[in-house]
């Protein structure tokens, strides 16, 4: 009877703590749902995340460190070139450290694929770092000299590697399709050279300005490395600047310097789907903000992904499942296809929409407009539903294309115009449908012949291939 009683006293004061346990579970579980819908929103969202929490300590392997920086860390093994130039930009790099770590941050989408490549290549760790130094991993960035993406391909070079340029897609924003690049052109290139400092500056200033140096190097009887080297200023620079960036993350503590921290696993994944699909609708299936998404295909000129064999779609891989789940079930409800339609004359986007009896709303997510005026010239593009059809009359306000045809160049240069003609059952009325951006694209053959254009990828050992120059 004792005992009883003495376990009806503590029947209280274990409520208590059972109440507070409960309520710090549900209020941890209220953080992580809030902190996981902010993931969910932007890029920046999960960047910020992954420096205002603490790392998991569980590593997959003794080989694996959670922290990615740490991880990038055990991969360099180059040595130093131009200590003065070196010593130059890590004073620079630690006299402003918000713009380090604001560039190091901006990486954390891409910097796990890039780092897991790399090391399965068994490159040097320092090759990572290569785009902190040409875009600051800015998508979509574009030199003056013209050379665009992350990895700042010039247009020849990024042919060569299979970077395909059309009016609807550009492979060298395309940051899974560059990267393969990138690495494939810096492997070529120390194939060349038998160094990785000459290879890096090669990337830069192209091979035949580094092979030209390293003959006038020996010609004056002088080993031809880098310190030896007679080079473009911007060049010189470029190594040494890389150089640095490596010295201050492996040895940031030294310098007093704090350094972002990034969750060692992958940001997206990389999908393939047949059929082309709006942003926005992938956004939609996806649920996540279509600036997301933006932000991940930048490759894609319009507002629509056109699948391909060398294209890639990326979707935060937090989402990706949902995406397909929601893909799988509205492909089969609704399939369309799509027009490149180029204004003759401005006109407004109601009077567009009004000509092609196509909602506001639709026109202006797949083609990112206002409710102002269209310029004469611009092209948009539309879709139509499953049975209407385009038949080629003459029109003095559009020239049409399927997405197919527009993809050459040369598209409007027939100055083909057609006028759309609908099938009044299928007049459009009332909200934007859900399922309105799942589309299938026609199959019917042009009249055209298309030119294709076989790119094949250099041969690591072949020293005689043609060469090119980024800059």
């Amino acid at each position: 009877m004792r005992q009883i009683r003495k376990f009806v006293k503590w029947v209280p004061v274990l409520g208590l703590l059972f109440g507070q346990y409960h309520y710090a579970a549900n209020s941890q579980a209220q953080k992580q749902t809030a902190l996981d819908s902010e993931v969910s929103q932007n890029i920046e969202g999960y960047i910020i995340f992954l420096n205002a929490q603490p790392l998991s300590k569980n590593a997959q392997s003794k080989n694996i460190d959670p922290n990615l920086v740490n991880q990038l860390t055990k991969m360099f093994h180059l040595g130093n070139v131009r200590p003065d130039l070196t010593q130059k930009y890590e004073d620079a790099f630690i006299a402003h450290p918000e713009y380090f770590n604001q560039t190091l941050v901006r990486s954390a989408p891409y910097m796990h694929f890039i780092v897991n490549e790399v090391a399965r290549r068994n490159m040097p760790g320092e090759i990572v770092l290569l785009p902190f130094i040409e875009s600051r991993f800015t998508p979509s960035v574009k030199s003056h000299a013209g050379a665009k993406g992350i990895w700042q391909f010039m247009p020849a070079t990024g042919k060569q590697y299979g970077l395909d340029l059309t009016n609807l897609y550009d492979g060298r924003d395309d940051f899974y399709a560059a990267t393969m690049a990138a690495l494939d052109y810096l492997e070529y290139l120390y194939s060349l050279f038998g160094d990785w400092p000459l290879a890096i500056a090669a990337y830069n200033a192209g091979e035949n300005r580094v092979q030209k140096a390293i003959d006038e190097a020996q010609a004056k009887g002088l080993y031809p490395s880098f310190d030896n080297l007679r080079l473009p200023k911007e060049t010189t620079n470029y190594v040494p600047k890389l150089l640095a960036v490596r010295n201050i993350i492996r040895n940031h503590k030294a310098y007093n310097l704090s350094v972002a921290n990034l969750a060692n696993k992958p940001y997206f994944e990389n999908v393939k789907i047949n059929h082309p699909i709006a942003l926005q609708t992938i956004a939609q299936l996806a649920n996540v903000p279509l600036s997301e998404i933006q932000n991940l295909n930048p490759s894609y000129k319009a507002a629509i992904y056109v699948p391909n064999n060398n294209r890639n779609l990326l979707i935060p891989r937090s989402s990706y499942r949902r995406f397909f789940d929601n893909y799988n079930r509205m492909i089969k409800k609704d399939q369309s296809s799509w027009y490149a339609l180029k204004i003759q004359n401005s006109q407004t986007i109601g009077e567009i929409s009004s000509a092609l009896n196509i909602p506001v709303a639709d026109l202006q997510s797949y083609n990112n407009l206002g409710s102002g005026v269209v310029p004469a010239g611009k092209t948009i593009f539309f879709r139509l539903p499953k049975g209407n059809n385009i038949s080629e009359l003459v029109s003095d306000q559009f020239s049409v294309l399927s997405l197919n045809d527009f993809e050459s160049p040369l598209s409007f240069s027939k100055k083909k115009s057609v006028r759309i003609v609908y099938n009044k059952s299928n007049k459009v009325s009332g909200p934007k449908s859900k399922n309105s951006g799942i589309i299938k694209v026609s199959n019917k053959k042009s009249n055209g012949k298309k030119k294709v254009v076989q790119t094949t990828k250099k041969n690591n050992n072949t020293k005689n291939a043609k060469k090119s120059t980024r800059r």
